[in-house]
């Protein structure tokens, strides 16, 4: 079974340069239409890697396959913002690139792919079957839809079969070690729990002393700290779908529609409010164990039964972490949301019923049915969301339309007030602004404003219509202010505090030391807790991997470094925890479970392998990039 699914991934790795890679050259398909080497389709070239070109036309088919291939992930959810911020053109022109390397050093290799292997290849591709069987007219079809010849597929399946040969021989070098797998285990898995003691400087802010000289002296070291970020100043008008959806009435037939469409999420039939409480049951429990959590269950039921507080027995026992502190509360649902079991249990009470115990993955449930509802008239109840959903996407449009217009007309114009006043609409005067800042009292910062607003100039002062969540815009460049440090006195609020804080973080950073010497001079942990202006703090055990811990501030990784470092006694030495400091020592080390590791070893092994063949395969493919001589079309994305 296995073999087969690797190799039906390996066919459908394949099939899916349809949508994801690029086309390079033309081909003939090897059951007639010529010989198996051609030249770039197209004479126009965006690129040249180690002298052989990229054409534009190979470049088009990429670009459309990459935006193709994010349209199903995010589907109407790709808004021209995540188009830009995902840079797809330099996606599809790197995987260009990185391909042709591979082909290149393929070939250098001697690597060679028969037609036999090409043919094959094809052939078991199950989206060109028929029957069962390989079948030409669905193969021409396929590819006739996906917008691919015969002839640019199979050069493309062959330079993918020359890749992954390339791929399979570099990777087949790579090796791991015993000792690489045991100190990736032990990483991941040897725990530590610590205390520790932290100081913070906020608590010695009243404590600071400074003069005018201290402040004057800050300022004149750290005048760049202060300086302003660049600002603009612009006008704007707002094609707001909020006012124009006013103007939209949206016939019975779409409403219906509409609904019909999204019946699923209107009506969601009958729907339970119920609580529970779980008696959590280990996936390797032995049958002692869950015959212990049984019993144990079954006596809170029976308390239950004779009367005890559902809710209060649930903030007690119940092992749900999300629903336990509300009394075991898990709202409404519908069919489909939990479990089979709890589901079934859940959907069979009557309200104010208790269920017996109901047996699941995760353990066993009590459940309770507070009350239950289901929608007469789902219909009815939808329509008036959906009105409104209809109405502000017909706004939008109609948004998006007149804000082109008003673009066209203003390009004759050159007059934004003009502009606004055929739509009847206000020209508003931002405040002086920075990204991230608000744009004026109106407007909060939108950043695709911003970023606009910051590529204009006297020059180019208009632009065009610009998509936010909040509609349209069309914005006029009016000022720049460029950076500037302000005077002492314009600024001296702030520079008192950035003084105030410093020395409160020297006095904190003088308190830790101070702390720590008498922990090395024989005071004990808890005098010094009681006599020290300090804060405990108790952080969960953690393993070297861990990459967040709450109490560490953002510095989790010197904080996970030097507890492991650590011996058992030994006070650490000052650690900075931003503006604080704490010392830590160790409370209790967990070891590795050795016949767990062995247990676990062989998964582990080829995983770790996979990882490091694939960090190895990157990395050639990076060391062939910064060999390679690389030339592209200036201006190309301009």
């Amino acid at each position: 079974m296995l073999d087969v699914m690797r190799q039906n991934i390996k066919s459908l790795r394949i099939f899916l340069w349809l949508v994801i890679a690029a086309f390079i050259g033309t081909i003939f398909f090897v059951w007639g239409q010529g010989g198996r080497h051609g030249g770039p389709r197209g004479q126009n070239v965006v690129a040249w890697v180690n002298g052989d070109p990229i054409s534009y036309t190979s470049f088009e088919n990429s670009f459309r396959n990459v935006y193709e291939f994010y349209k199903q992930i995010y589907g109407n959810n790709l808004s021209p913002e995540m188009l830009q911020n995902l840079q797809l053109e330099q996606v599809a022109l790197n995987q260009l690139t990185q391909k042709t390397l591979l082909v290149q050093e393929a070939k250098a290799r001697h690597l060679q792919v028969s037609d036999k292997e090409l043919v094959r290849t094809i052939q078991e591709i199950p989206q060109f079957h028929s029957n069962d069987r390989f079948d030409p007219a669905v193969y021409k079809n396929v590819l006739s839809r996906a917008r691919i010849t015969p002839q640019e597929f199979e050069v493309q399946t062959e330079e993918t079969l020359l890749s992954e040969k390339l791929e399979y021989l570099i990777k087949q070098t790579v090796r791991i070690s015993d000792r690489e797998v045991l100190d990736d285990y032990t990483a991941q898995n040897e725990m530590i729990e610590v205390e520790g003691l932290l100081v913070k400087a906020d608590s010695f802010l009243e404590n600071v002393e400074y003069t005018d000289d201290d402040v004057q002296a800050y300022y004149d070291v750290h005048k760049a700290d202060f300086t302003t970020p660049p600002r603009v100043k612009i006008q704007y008008i707002h094609f707001d779908p909020q006012t124009i959806k006013d103007e939209i009435t949206p016939t019975d037939d779409d409403i219906l529609a509409y609904y019909e469409a999204h019946e699923a999420e209107f009506n969601k039939g009958k729907e339970v409010h119920a609580r529970h409480i779980l008696f959590r049951v280990p996936q390797d429990a032995e049958e002692d164990t869950v015959n212990e959590i049984q019993t144990k269950a079954e006596g809170i039921l029976q308390q239950l039964r004779d009367g005890a507080n559902f809710m209060e027995l649930a903030q007690e026992h119940s092992e749900d972490p999300g629903s336990a502190q509300n009394g075991g509360d898990l709202g409404f649902f519908t069919k489909g949301s939990m479990v089979p079991e709890f589901e079934e249990a859940a959907f069979a009470l009557a309200a104010g019923d208790i269920s017996e115990l109901v047996k699941t993955q995760f353990g066993f449930h009590i459940i309770k049915v507070e009350e239950t509802r289901e929608d007469d008239d789902p219909y009815g109840t939808a329509k008036p969301t959906i009105v409104d959903r209809l109405k502000l996407a017909q706004a939008k449009d109609l948004a998006r339309e007149r804000a082109e217009i008003s673009y066209e007309d203003l390009l004759d114009i050159d007059n934004l007030e003009e502009v606004a006043a055929k739509d009847e609409l206000n020209v508003n005067v931002s405040d002086f602004f920075a990204q991230g800042e608000p744009i004026d009292e109106k407007t909060t910062a939108v950043p695709q404003i911003q970023q606009i607003a910051f590529t204009l100039n006297a020059e180019q002062k208009f632009s065009q219509p610009i998509e936010t969540p909040l509609g349209y815009y069309i914005v006029e460049f009016l000022e720049q202010q460029e950076p500037y440090v302000p005077e002492l006195a314009d600024i001296k609020e702030a520079v008192t505090e950035a003084v105030r804080k410093e020395k409160a973080e020297e006095l904190a950073k003088t308190e830790i030391e101070a702390i720590q010497q008498a922990l090395a001079d024989g005071i004990t942990w808890e005098n010094v807790a009681e006599n020290y202006p300090v804060e405990i703090i108790t952080p969960s055990p953690f393993s070297r991997r861990q990459q967040y811990i709450n109490e560490a501030r953002g510095e989790s990784e010197e904080f996970v470094k030097t507890a492991f470092a650590l011996r058992d006694g030994e006070i650490s030495k000052p650690i900075e925890l931003g503006d604080d400091y704490c010392v830590i020592r160790v409370k209790e080390r967990t070891d590795i479970d050795m016949a767990a590791f062995e247990e676990e070893k062989a998964a582990l092994t080829e995983k770790l392998l996979q990882q490091k063949q694939e960090t190895a395969f990157r990395q050639y493919i990076d060391e062939l990039q910064q060999k390679a001589d690389i030339k592209y079309v200036e201006n190309l994305f301009s």
